[in-house]
């Protein structure tokens, strides 16, 4: 993030993972926030794709441009700064929403062939303020493919595909992936294939015609969009057995990773954002599990609205903390005690609070060997006179068990 400070967030709703990036209630005003891919090699016939939408939708702004760059030197607001950025955005048709959010797809189909032989980086920018461009924008599915034939119907290889031979997983390159023409050809009309177009009565004949003279046990993977309720990516490979194309298991990973020093390492950390945002039902349900908790075990700090409480201070209506002192004493459970000594209890106790939340909505996270497994917290509190952001860290200890950071509870400045 080179302007404010909101960073691109990885969410999920669904089973589905993606990116998101909003200036809403940003306290810092203006938002510009980069998300840059590591280089890529470009060669004649690649494009670059990916799927987007807009959600809470506004006129005045809150946009995403889309960029690249051949001498990106590194990723500090500096490196940033110094780069040449082309920008290519016309590339892009992210559809205004008609209700609250518009439905995840392909908005960019980019022929990158003018770049072959060059490595060069794209980055996803956003820019938007906290007054009125606080649009939502959500990204998934980024790829960098390239055509595998010459054929009417083509195929494109797919970067980062891995292949397991049963000790490890290695990068596979011999995959094909269907694009917007194998669709259509196949008499899809939303770039996809789903229930009533089942894979299995599709790619066999797709690679028919890809491979008319394949041999007995030949093999490929085809990787191709599937829509079950949500948008995803799926893998499926065939064997050529007995003059057919026969479907075989294929088992499918989703791990992440992250770039440190140029090299991707597995690290299954994850930023929990909290956004103070009334009515976010995903935010609510993580304060509401506190709440529950309280119930449950001091049940005269809830309130009679239930989705409140004054143990902790959480509040699934509000989604913040209520630190004001006055609206703790107002529940008659600290009478006998100072303001100051109320305020005192608010911080020793806050760091007890999330292990509640995370243990019953995150309950099948598991340590990792040699890796410090970190749930980063972003929430806001409210003293009465404003609201502030904050961070705490947590670690994974045993499964669906948190221990808090010493030290890691800060005010973001």
């Amino acid at each position: 993030t080179t302007v404010g400070s909101y960073f691109w967030q990885a969410k999920s709703y669904s089973g589905n993972f993606y990116m998101q990036q909003s200036a809403y209630k940003h306290a810092d005003g203006v938002l510009e926030s980069y998300m840059i891919t590591p280089a890529v090699a470009i060669e004649s016939g690649m494009k670059l794709t990916f799927d987007a939408c807009y959600g809470n939708y506004k006129a005045e702004g809150g946009r995403l441009t889309l960029l690249y760059s051949e001498d990106l030197a590194g990723f500090t607001k500096e490196d940033i700064a110094a780069a040449t950025w082309v920008d290519i955005t016309d590339a892009v048709d992210i559809p205004v929403p008609t209700s609250t959010y518009g439905t995840l797809g392909n908005v960019c189909d980019y022929d990158l062939s003018a770049l072959a032989g060059k490595s060069v980086y794209f980055a996803f920018r956003y820019n938007g303020n906290s007054t009125d461009a606080t649009t939502t924008v959500q990204v998934d599915n980024i790829v960098v493919k390239k055509s595998a034939g010459t054929s009417d119907l083509k195929s494109v290889q797919v970067s980062d595909l891995f292949q397991f031979n049963g000790t490890e997983w290695k990068l596979f390159t011999g995959a094909l992936s269907l694009d917007a023409a194998d669709y259509k050809a196949m008499g899809s009309n939303y770039g996809n294939l789903d229930d009533s177009m089942s894979p299995d009565n599709y790619l066999p004949v797709y690679l028919s015609q890809q491979y008319p003279y394949a041999q007995e046990e030949d093999q490929h993977t085809v990787a191709y969009k599937y829509y079950d309720g949500k948008n995803s990516v799926k893998c499926a490979t065939y064997t050529m057995l007995g003059g057919k194309w026969t479907s075989a298991s294929v088992q499918v990973l989703t791990n992440q990773f992250v770039l440190n020093n140029g090299k991707w390492n597995y690290d299954p950390s994850t930023v929990i954002n909290l956004p103070v945002e009334k009515g976010n039902t995903e935010v609510a349900a993580f304060y509401q599990a506190i709440t529950d908790w309280v119930k449950e075990n001091h049940p005269e700090y809830v309130t009679g609205y239930g989705n409140n409480d004054y143990y902790y201070g959480g509040s699934a209506y509000q989604n913040n903390f209520d630190f004001r002192v006055s609206a703790w004493k107002g529940q008659g459970t600290y009478n006998d005690m100072s303001d100051a000594d109320i305020e005192k209890l608010m911080w020793e106790r806050l760091p007890e609070s999330f292990p509640h939340a995370l243990e019953a909505l995150y309950g099948s996270v598991a340590p990792v060997e040699g890796i410090d497994v970190i749930y980063t917290i972003n929430f806001g509190i409210y003293d009465g006179s404003g609201t502030t952001t904050w961070t705490i860290q947590y670690k994974v200890v045993a499964v669906g068990k948190f221990e808090y950071v010493a030290d890691s509870l800060k005010k973001v400045e």
